[in-house]
């Protein structure tokens, strides 16, 4: 059996030689890497020294974008059930806490292109452009950005010059429309905040999902509130 590339860009490649995945970054990424392996969300998961090559067993990796693809190819649409939301929050949520308590950091681009599916139930984020340092719960936000290229907070909408800082729960606001995009399957919800800038607006779109009253659905409530202050990221 011969080694073969299951997905390849400008910043990571993953191949497959005998159910082992092997992850190669372009350059090191320790933050992402131990974010994974002392999570144990990939169990067995061991990085090299240098901190650009992670290892592990699995049956199955993608992207979340293949992911997607394939979904509407069995079932007819892109969409997560309720079931592979949940997988998708656990995941996602152990991965952030882990960045934000243990090494202060936080994500605060979530998007699908950054995201991996492993076993078709662990959601990880492999990759982030904005991975920034918490200070006095603050992060400094130095590289200029689009309102499409991620999921924006409304407190980095409002950023008029660089550098600028803002609440690290700005990444909690990310991640819980990431998650509404893949409930729902598409962004409208996210262009009806954009041209609006109001979030009663977008929330409303989840609110009939099969989701309500649910677990991920107060989860996602708590995520999107205004004020990043009162926000939470608390799975119960």
């Amino acid at each position: 059996m011969f080694k073969r590339e299951i997905y390849a860009n400008d910043t990571f490649k993953i191949t497959e030689y005998n159910n082992i995945f092997t992850i190669e970054f372009e350059y090191p990424n320790p933050l992402i890497l131990e974010s994974l392996i002392k999570t144990h969300i990939i169990p067995g998961a061991a990085s090299l020294d240098d901190y650009k090559t992670i290892k592990f067993k699995a049956n199955k990796v993608q992207t979340f974008i293949q992911y997607q693809e394939e979904q509407k190819r069995i079932k007819g649409s892109p969409k997560l059930k309720t079931n592979d939301g949940a997988y998708m929050v656990s995941t996602l949520t152990a991965q952030l806490n882990y960045l934000i308590a243990i090494k202060s950091h936080a994500i605060l681009d979530y998007n699908k292109k950054n995201i991996l599916v492993i076993n078709d139930n662990k959601f990880v984020c492999i990759h982030s452009d904005l991975l920034t340092e918490i200070e006095n719960d603050q992060m400094l936000i130095s590289c200029p950005f689009t309102e499409t290229e991620f999921f924006v907070s409304p407190e980095m909408l409002k950023i008029k010059e660089l550098p600028s800082y803002v609440h690290y729960k700005a990444a909690y606001f990310s991640l819980g429309c990431l998650i509404i995009y893949a409930l729902l399957g598409d962004t409208e919800f996210y262009d009806i905040y954009l041209k609006e800038r109001e979030i009663d607006k977008m929330t409303a779109y989840f609110k009939n999902h099969a989701i309500k009253d649910t677990k991920i659905f107060w989860l996602l409530s708590r995520c999107l509130v205004e004020d990043p202050l009162k926000r939470s990221i608390i799975y119960l």
